[in-house]
């Protein structure tokens, strides 16, 4: 499935997101909305797998160490200049022997948008923690990051899987979040928002987002008798990196497992020849698939 039939699905299922909250996936400021630490994965066979000896910073505390102002659960967090701010996600990851964890927020444009487009995107922040004995210290704060999602609304953080972090050649880390959506006919699609982090600014950069797959469980026909004739598939992307370039956005790979619909409607089950590769493009600062 190409990128453009993505796009078009992702900006319809927004719309469609601005309206309901019976989604099983929340993006409020609450403890559940927190990713746990260990829902995160590190891809840097250096290193030790991360131990949890401290629970991370909650999404109150992120906030109000992002923002500098004291977040109440149950208040809309609005800022003294109009924004509206809450917690997106947060991962832990280990590089260079240190500990990790990054949490991630969106911010809405200062003044309110009375009829959302999808062009109006959400602000991210972010606040970056090093664990120091038993303690998590803030590192970094940076409310520049980059810009995101579509009718003033962040991507939904999909917490049914892990972030997955690769080391580079160059010292830096390239940070790949999941996101999913619900869009038209019962789809459900998954995406990887990409991020790029300095060991030695400990500062971010927003790298835009890769698909990772999608499913129809909510539009197809579960029983042999059913009306509808649509068959059910489900496939998810695992991602890596595709090369060891001497870059700090090295190319990704995306291995799709799984089955998706072919052509003609019929079961297709995927291989390694359906897998997708992105380059960085210097021109747009994002992620795009080769073709």
């Amino acid at each position: 499935m190409q990128k453009n039939t993505y796009l078009t699905w992702f900006l319809t299922a927004l719309l469609i997101a601005g309206c309901t909250n019976d989604s099983a996936i929340s993006n409020d400021v609450s403890e559940s909305s927190t990713i746990p630490a260990n829902r995160s994965e590190s891809n840097d066979q250096t290193d030790k797998p991360l131990e949890v000896t401290a629970p991370t910073p909650d999404a109150k505390s992120v906030l109000a160490d992002i923002y500098k102002k004291p977040i109440q659960e149950g208040t809309e967090n609005q800022l003294s200049d109009g924004r509206y701010v809450s917690y997106w996600s947060g991962s832990q990851f280990t590089l260079n022997g240190k500990k990790y964890f990054a949490a991630f927020s969106d911010a809405t444009p200062e003044s309110d948008i009375e009829y959302p487009a999808p062009e109006d995107m959400v602000n991210i922040s972010q606040a970056t923690y090093e664990l120091v004995g038993s303690e998590w210290k803030l590192k970094s704060v940076q409310q520049d990051v980059g810009q995101f999602g579509a009718n003033n609304k962040a991507p939904v953080s999909d917490t049914a899987h892990a972030s997955v972090s690769f080391p580079t050649n160059k010292g830096s880390l390239i940070l790949a979040a999941p996101t999913a959506i619900f869009a038209n006919q019962g789809i459900q699609l998954f995406f990887y928002e990409i991020f790029s982090f300095s060991p030695e600014t400990a500062q971010w950069k927003y790298l835009g987002s890769i698909d990772a797959g999608y499913e129809n469980s909510g539009g197809c026909a579960h029983e042999d008798d059913s009306a509808t004739k649509t068959k059910c598939v489900k496939n998810f992307g695992k991602v890596q990196l595709s090369s060891a370039e001497e870059s700090n956005y090295p190319e990704l790979k995306v291995i799709l497992e799984g089955t998706k619909l072919g052509e003609d409607g019929n079961v297709i089950t995927l291989t390694d020849k359906n897998s997708l590769i992105y380059r960085y493009d210097e021109k747009s600062s994002t992620y795009q698939v080769a073709h």
